[in-house]
């Protein structure tokens, strides 16, 4: 059965959700068990050696939040080696580094309370949006990996595949074979039309990545559990939830992200209800 108790401190918008940890991931079983190992090796193993890994799969199939809980994780600096999962308090957790990386990639994070970062990490995290970025800043942020360093060093190329158009893809292949960095990549499969194939990347440069994970759907009951939580987090009433978020998972074709879209929908409704009728009217963009 599902619950859809009332809340009576709904949380920030339920489209700005993140996850807090490892079980309120939803589907992607090997991609989240991937990400829990490269956290094993890097925080409780201690390992500085390169890590490559690319995600792919549907867009709003998690594979941003997955990535950026993993980052959050790896940056916390209250971390219980025994069960590595961030603190959500800690300096790193607070500043959301995690999203936004540290800006100065050559600048360093100082730790003021003790008490509240039981475990620091010196680290260096730089974000790329592959979408906008130019020639200069990958040749900044490569010649700044040039250098030698003890400290975390992480890289997210977000929307990979986007560096193709712009041809600096070409531009990483020797430095993903050569510095010692924890390489995140990521690529939704973009069409360009219903005829068309998804946009590949390059074979090259998906060599590049030994660890190479496509995302996972849940099923409709389990998709609809975690839409029931959601539901609670964000103060949300809903009527018949296990006909009613059973339909969701299966209009949102399971994904997510997609469901949630329609929750953030509710959100803004008086009544603060998802119905069955919005369910049923939501315009996903797979309907068009």
């Amino acid at each position: 059965m599902l619950s859809m108790t009332k809340t009576n401190s709904p949380a920030a918008l339920p489209g700005s959700f993140e996850p807090s940890t490892w079980d309120d991931i939803v589907g992607n079983y090997k991609f989240k068990k991937l990400c829990q190992n490269i956290v094993y090796q890097v925080r409780v193993k201690e390992s500085r050696e390169a890590i490559k890994m690319l995600s792919t799969g549907e867009s709003r199939g998690g594979k941003t939040s997955l990535i950026e809980f993993t980052i959050k994780t790896l940056l916390c600096c209250n971390l219980d080696l025994s069960n590595p999962v961030a603190c959500g308090r800690c300096t790193n957790c607070n500043s959301r580094f995690y999203k936004t990386g540290t800006g100065d990639w050559s600048s360093f994070v100082d730790f003021c309370d003790s008490s509240n970062n039981k475990t620091p990490v010196r680290f260096h995290f730089h974000l790329v949006d592959c979408a906008r970025v130019g020639t200069h800043e990958i040749e900044d942020l490569l010649d700044e990996l040039r250098s030698d360093a003890d400290e975390l060093r992480i890289v997210y190329l977000d929307e990979v595949h986007r560096l193709a158009k712009q041809s600096l893809d070409e531009r990483f292949l020797k430095p993903l074979d050569s510095y010692k960095v924890i390489w995140f990549a990521s690529s939704a499969m973009v069409k360009q039309s219903a005829n068309e194939a998804p946009q590949k990347l390059d074979k090259m440069f998906q060599n590049r990545f030994p660890l190479r994970v496509e995302t996972e759907k849940p099923s409709e009951l389990e998709l609809a559990g975690w839409l029931a939580h959601r539901c609670k987090q964000f103060g949300l009433t809903c009527d018949n939830p296990e006909v009613s978020l059973v339909r969701l998972a299966r209009r949102a074709n399971r994904i997510p992200g997609m469901a949630l879209q329609v929750i953030d929908r509710a959100h803004f409704e008086p009544s603060r209800e998802l119905t069955m009728d919005l369910i049923e009217s939501y315009p996903f963009d797979f309907d068009k």
